[in-house]
C-alpha cells in the first residue's frame, strides 16, 4: 500500500491496463466512472483495454455519458471495438447462445 501510494497514486505510470470479466455486469460492478480514473494512470498515447460480455454494454446502469465526455473532450480515444463470439461458455437461461464477446481499445490522450 505505501509502495502504491508513493510512486501510483496520481502518476501516469502505466503503458495499458487490461481488464477481463470485471466492468458492467451489475450496478455494484465496475462501471463507466472506472474508465475516467483509469486514465489518469495510463500514460498518454497508452491504451485501456476491456474484455466483457457485448449484452453487458446495453445494461441500463452503464452511464456511457461520461466515456462520451472524454471522447468530446479528446482526452479519450475510441480505438476499436471488436465483437466475437465465445467469451464464455453460456448458461442455459441466456439468450445469446454464441456468448458474444465485446473488446473495447481506447487510447489516452490527455
Amino acid at each position: 500500500k505505501q509502495w502504491y501510494q508513493r510512486r501510483v497514486r496520481g502518476e501516469r505510470v502505466y503503458d495499458i491496463i487490461c481488464s477481463s470479466g470485471v466492468f458492467f455486469l451489475s450496478p455494484s460492478h465496475p462501471g463507466v466512472e472506472t474508465i475516467v480514473e483509469l486514465c489518469k494512470y495510463v500514460k498518454r498515447g497508452g491504451s485501456i483495454m476491456i474484455l466483457t460480455k457485448k449484452e453487458y454494454l446495453g445494461k441500463p446502469f452503464v452511464e456511457w455519458e461520461r466515456v462520451n465526455e472524454l471522447l468530446r473532450k479528446n482526452m479519450l480515444e475510441e480505438v476499436e471495438r471488436i465483437y466475437l463470439p465465445g467469451y464464455r461458455k453460456p448458461f442455459d437461461h441466456e439468450d445469446d447462445r454464441l456468448s458474444m464477446a465485446a473488446i473495447l481499445h481506447y487510447k489516452v490522450v490527455e
